[in-house]
């Protein structure tokens, strides 16, 4: 009743809001936009945006384009048909969030669902070199970490409260750990940096917490967030580094990234590795024994700890408690003493 109802299908009327849109792109220099329910206009719509926004003068790295599509588990056509280079350069990847938010929030599926929501993806995207927005939540489901604490459910008016065991804020820093050492590009809905609680909408979209409420176990889920922050700003093998499956099962996932980098003071590019190993609920032990085919052996170091391991390609012991992860570079590596 207060807001009106565009039709695209009108050229005066898309011309307009075109036109509006690339009016703010210039007046306030922005990097990028986020087109909010992409499926619920035509497809043109969204193609005459990016044509349009594609011609501006951005200086720097190109216009960035994503888009909402919310879609459930596996819809990967419906993300596949709003990409490539008349459309899109990237949209939410919602098949790889409900993977995760299954694999290790409720439990209900496999670890090995994670890997597998990325590769179906890539095949889906097919040559639009789409870059995904990975993501653990956002504003139209559930807070993570209540799926984690089982208190998701009930009236979204009233909100859910704050988690207390220790294992919910564990998986928190997991799934988000995934969504920075897999290919995508990372998004944090505001508040999943903290562990913070939530029901449907509206409880999603509660208030931010202050300063002072914060409990030491949300501290630790930004502290370790800003970690993996650093680190995935340094290394350019996370960033745009090949994904490399190495080992996946109900409770584990090892993947490498690996990629030609340029480090500083080098006049030559030198081939990168970041070893990831993310382990859910391991039963008790405390690690796994596998090959680690074409991944160059050496010492690695966990990039946030500094724990080192001696990397042997035929056959190497990886740790791996209970809801642990880590992130190993070669000894030497300068994102090591970032």
């Amino acid at each position: 009743p207060y807001l009106p109802d565009l039709d695209w299908r009108n050229e005066t009327l898309a011309k307009q809001m075109t036109d509006d849109i690339r009016d703010w792109s210039e007046r306030f220099d922005l990097d990028g936009v986020r087109i909010d329910a992409v499926p619920m206009m035509p497809r043109a719509a969204t193609r005459r945006i990016a044509s349009t926004l594609r011609t501006l003068g951005h200086v720097g790295a190109p216009f960035w384009m994503i888009g909402e599509n919310f879609t459930g588990p596996g819809s990967y056509s419906s993300l596949a048909f709003h990409l490539g280079p008349f459309g899109l350069d990237t949209e939410f990847h919602f098949p790889w969030m409900w993977a995760t938010r299954g694999a290790i929030a409720d439990q209900s599926g496999s670890m090995q669902d994670i890997e597998t929501a990325y590769l179906e993806g890539v095949r889906a995207w097919g040559e639009s070199g789409a870059v995904m927005g990975l993501m653990i939540g956002n504003h139209d489901v559930t807070r993570f970490a209540s799926v984690s604490s089982g208190n998701a459910g009930g009236d979204a008016w009233e909100h859910a409260p704050y988690p207390t065991e220790d294992t919910v804020f564990e998986k928190q820093k997991l799934a988000l750990a995934l969504a920075l050492t897999m290919p995508g590009a990372p998004f944090v809905y505001y508040g999943d940096e903290l562990a913070m609680p939530g029901r449907g909408d509206p409880d999603s979209r509660r208030v931010m917490p202050s300063e002072e409420s914060l409990t030491i176990n949300a501290r630790a889920v930004r502290t370790t967030f800003r970690k993996l922050a650093k680190v995935r700003a340094c290394s350019s093998e996370l960033r745009r580094g090949k994904y490399v499956p190495l080992y996946a099962d109900r409770e584990r996932l090892v993947f490498a990234r690996t990629g030609e980098v340029t480090r500083e003071g080098a006049d030559v590019s030198t081939e990168g590795t970041a070893l990831v190993v993310v382990t859910r609920n391991a039963f008790g032990t405390e690690g796994l024994e596998i090959p680690l085919s074409g991944i160059p052996d050496g010492t690695y170091r966990d990039a946030l700890t500094g724990e080192a391991i001696s990397v042997n390609s035929a056959l190497t012991f990886l740790p791996g408690k209970p809801f642990s992860f880590h992130i190993f570079l070669p000894e030497g590596n300068p994102c090591l003493s970032k």
